[in-house]
């Protein structure tokens, strides 16, 4: 994490995360926003030894001290799947110090996220403003997180025991299920109910991740929508890729939801009202899992055991050899480049024709697999 100071007021939108202060104010960011701000002229850095400074005499770094009536912030912008793996590990440590403050930062689509959790006592901007700061005596940082060896190499929910200095035999149940907020489910409902007058299970398919490194190719979904006839299909894909999406797979009999991928509440609400739930390794996955949904997991860059905490999921793991890659590799993901703005994996650059929409391993997934293990939890 670093910090930088404003050099102008500002109460808006900067590069996509909200910002507000005054000029001369000092805001902890991640690395990542920190370079991206710093291009700008509304930023200044921050002398090296001013800032190593000011963070010592703010924050205390957490190591497994005890929490009764202390504040602990975790400097975390992760993604949805990311926190719904961390909300058990946070309720464990209520139950440890119930009198204990947890603050959480978080982007503000993701406040939605939270509806309905108690142990989070506030949520904070992730371009966190420290004139807005509670008093804090300890913090963990969690923005690098996905570079980190540990969170490539452990389970998601292991790694998070490790960082908050808990014994994973600790945690039960292994996962938290998230309440729904009402306001939300009304007018999700009042669509779910026109999909069933076809009086068939609904079937909803997340194929894409924001990493395109996990993404499932269209053959996939046209294989899929000839074998589950049963079922009426519906697609969660990114909001960037509707026209694409409802272009391609509208013509085979999908029902495509973007709208539904932008406000978080109401993703919660339609996962929680379909019967059945197909995803790759993405927050769509964590999120059906917490609900308790029938749900088949797609996993080819980790494996299974490190991300599934549900108990009515199954996993389809990918298993996949050859020159140049092998399948699970450990890659969270591909830096977007000018050369490479998809972010696509070494092989598939390689034969861009044959891999454009999805890396070689999840070509290898059969939707008549995937299908035979959603019926055995159906």
């Amino acid at each position: 994490m670093r910090l930088i100071r404003l050099k102008a007021d500002l109460y808006g939108f900067l590069l996509g995360e909200e910002v507000r202060g005054r000029a001369g104010d000092l805001f902890l960011v991640f690395d990542d926003t920190a370079e991206a701000f710093l291009k700008t002229h509304y930023f200044e850095a921050l002398k090296k030894h001013e800032e190593r400074h000011i963070l010592r005499r703010l924050f205390r770094p957490y190591e497994g001290q005890p929490l009764e009536n202390k504040s602990l912030l975790l400097f975390f912008g992760s993604a949805m799947g990311d926190t719904v793996v961390l909300l058990p590990v946070l309720r464990r440590l209520k139950e440890l110090y119930p009198s204990s403050r947890l603050y959480i930062t978080v982007r503000p689509f993701e406040r939605h996220f939270y509806y309905g959790v108690g142990e989070v006592s506030m949520l904070l901007n992730r371009v966190l403003n420290l004139r807005e700061l509670p008093p804090v005596d300890y913090v963990v940082d969690f923005s690098g997180m996905a570079g980190d060896r540990d969170f490539l190499s452990m389970g998601m929910q292991e790694y998070y025991y490790k960082r908050l200095f808990l014994e994973p035999k600790e945690i039960n149940p292994r996962h938290y299920k998230l309440p729904v907020n009402p306001k939300a489910l009304e007018p999700v409902r009042e669509l779910v109910e026109k999909l069933r007058e076809a009086k068939k299970p609904l079937l909803l398919v997340s194929p894409k991740s924001p990493a395109w490194v996990r993404r499932l190719p269209y053959s996939f979904l046209k294989e899929l929508a000839s074998l589950a006839e049963d079922f009426t299909l519906l697609v969660a894909q990114p909001s960037e890729e509707k026209e694409l999406t409802e272009a391609k797979l509208g013509r085979l009999g999908y029902r495509v939801l973007n709208p539904y991928m932008t406000h978080l509440d109401y993703f919660k609400a339609l996962i929680y009202l379909v019967d059945a739930v197909i995803s790759v390794d993405t927050g769509t996955f964590h999120l059906a899992g917490s609900l308790e949904k029938p749900l088949v997991g797609i996993f080819n860059t980790f494996p299974c055991s490190h991300r599934n905490y549900y108990p009515r999921a199954v996993c389809y793991q990918v298993s996949y050899s050859s020159p140049l890659c092998t399948a699970p590799c450990l890659l969270s993901f591909v830096p977007a480049t000018k050369e490479n703005p998809l972010g696509m994996c070494q092989p598939a650059l390689i034969n861009k024709e044959a891999y454009r929409d999805a890396p070689p391993c999840m070509h290898t997934v059969r939707a008549e697999h995937v299908l035979k293990l959603l019926r055995e939890v159906f």
